[in-house]
């Protein structure tokens, strides 16, 4: 008599793989158990689920194990700590799927998400299929948010690079976990995550793969649920790492700008400096006058000297800024090669705040 065991085996050998789900895990056991249960649960059962226990010293490596050892479909894969970008390589070198798919270990996925993009990408001959998401607490709130371009539509070569022109106001590449990826694409493309930025590197791998796709599609449900907490990496106070990853990504986002869109290179460094000076301006400003550290001018400095700033000075005009903040005025200020000035008025910004 032939063992369950080996039927089950047996079976899951023959299975074409259609997604490679991957779920990179670092000390995230409080949610991880509710992660991967989401999606064992899928609709779509011929996937292969990769979990990567980044070096975990909680029981995350314990839990992986345990549902490897329940479902065939799971792999785990221990590494020492190495960040969530090597994580996600380790996974991608280890994939055997038509798509992949993304999963971080605090999050869940609605149980039809994976074979609705999965049936969207077959349809449309896609390379990447993209959604909504619900954003989502521990208080039981919750946000819709929708994807980043139409629902229903199907866009080519062209359309992905003027999204891409105006991808900072726009917002068109963010979150890898919402989307599915052709695995072929990937590999061709000998895309992959930069395991030298922290934070924003699923926007960078977003934007390459669209970049080196031929069509995508958006389906408008929002399959994904994003779990916001204190205890998540991007709620952190202080990220040592924020600058060096944000002026990073910066210079990559624009090798592909002059590689894929140079026809477009004006329109996308001028949004570019608008998002620079709008958003990742007080964001870094922040990150650093709440670091504690001593060597706050060095820090100022290091950023107003880095390429995205000097792009943001010389195609946006800081003075259209409709606000007179003393954080305004101080990027102002740096724009005109006065740091300390910048850093004087900044001090006496976070003084007033306080």
């Amino acid at each position: 008599m032939v063992s369950s065991c080996f039927v089950r085996a047996w079976c899951i050998c023959l299975m074409s793989v259609k997604i490679s789900v991957i779920i990179p895990v670092y000390n995230g056991d409080k949610y991880l158990d509710e992660c991967v249960s989401s999606v064992v649960g899928q609709s779509l059962r011929d996937i292969e689920i990769i979990i990567v226990n980044d070096g975990s010293t909680d029981g995350s490596g314990k839990t992986a194990d345990r549902f490897a050892e329940s479902d065939g479909r799971i792999k785990v894969i221990h590494q020492s700590n190495r960040g969530v970008s090597a994580a996600r390589n380790a996974a991608l070198e280890a994939a055997s799927g038509e798509y992949v798919g993304f999963v971080d270990s605090d999050d869940v996925a609605a149980p039809e998400m994976f074979e609705s993009l999965y049936e969207s990408a077959k349809e449309f001959g896609a390379d990447i299929v993209t959604s909504g998401y619900r954003s989502f607490n521990n208080a039981g709130e919750s946000k819709l948010v929708p994807p980043p371009f139409a629902p229903g539509a199907v866009i080519d070569a062209d359309d992905i690079k003027k999204i891409a022109a105006g991808m900072h106001s726009g917002g068109s590449f963010l979150f890898i976990w919402r989307s599915i990826f052709s695995l072929d694409l990937i590999r061709n493309g000998a895309i992959s995550f930069d395991a030298d930025i922290a934070i924003g590197e699923d926007t960078l791998f977003c934007m390459e793969c669209y970049l080196n796709a031929k069509k995508a599609a958006a389906v408008g449900k929002a399959f994904y649920g994003y779990r916001i907490h204190g205890e998540s990496a991007m709620r952190k106070k202080h990220k040592p790492k924020l600058a060096s990853s944000l002026t990073a990504q910066y210079i990559k986002k624009a090798q592909l700008c002059r590689r894929f869109f140079p026809e477009l290179a004006e329109e996308y460094f001028k949004d570019a400096a608008r998002h620079t000076a709008t958003v990742l301006w007080n964001i870094l400003i922040c990150n650093i006058y709440q670091s504690g550290s001593k060597n706050k001018m060095k820090q100022l400095k290091s950023i107003s000297r880095s390429e995205m700033f000097a792009d943001c000075f010389k195609y946006f005009d800081t003075r259209s800024l409709m606000t007179r903040s003393l954080d305004t005025i101080a990027l102002y200020e740096l724009g005109r090669g006065r740091p300390f000035a910048a850093h004087l008025l900044l001090l006496a910004a976070f003084k007033s705040k306080k």
